[in-house]
């Protein structure tokens, strides 16, 4: 939310000046210590968290001995220290899905913290994690990359749930006919009842 930004309508013949849709009292204004202060500091979370810290553990499982003990379980060393330090990130994943704790870093990180990038409208906004939301629950479907059985049908069912969660999010801010709020409810409550029922058999 640090770069986004609100113009505002000249008064008395000044320039119209933009400010942080966030708070209102600050300038958008490069010329504001304050604002560069921010933006600074943003770009460099930005450097550090979501893209730095998925490049890190990319680089860790890279490494071309840690490949070979990881693919091959019959010679994975027990002993072996930085395997043990490793082992959070791979071994909750099958041996050919053993990076997938990137891909579900980033996609956490993309639901979590770009959607805000994704138009200035709530409505585009929505309907953007609602789409991200349906491509990953059909990849996750080919995919199942969780070592158990039981952990995929939970992760897959938790990929509904989040859809469902969005459609009754955007039909809330489009309203495109008269909703009773109760009665909205009530038919998430039953569909989220339904999917997790699913995802309970399916594991």
């Amino acid at each position: 939310n640090v770069f986004i930004c609100t113009p505002l309508p000249a008064i008395d013949g000044e320039e119209p000046v933009e400010w942080l849709t966030e708070d209102l009292t600050l300038n958008c204004s490069l010329d504001s210590p304050i604002r560069v202060g921010w933006v600074v500091y943003t770009c460099l979370m930005i450097l550090v968290y979501p893209m730095g810290i998925p490049a890190v553990f990319y680089l860790l499982l890279s490494n071309p001995r840690t490949l070979q003990k990881v693919r091959d379980p019959k010679r994975n060393e027990h002993n072996s220290d930085r395997l043990s330090v490793l082992k959070p990130l791979y071994d909750s994943y099958k041996p050919d899905h053993f990076r997938a704790e990137i891909g579900i870093s980033l996609w956490r990180i993309l639901m979590c913290g770009m959607i805000v990038f994704m138009g200035r409208s709530r409505v585009t906004r929505a309907s953007s994690a609602l789409v991200i939301a349906l491509v990953t629950a059909v990849c996750f479907r080919e995919h199942l990359p969780f070592r158990h059985e039981s952990t995929n049908g939970l992760a897959w069912g938790g990929c509904w749930l989040l859809v469902i969660t969005l459609l009754m999010a955007l039909m809330i801010i489009v309203a495109p006919f008269k909703i009773d709020s109760w009665a909205l409810g009530m038919v998430m409550v039953l569909c989220t009842t339904i999917v997790f029922c699913f995802a309970i058999s399916f594991s």
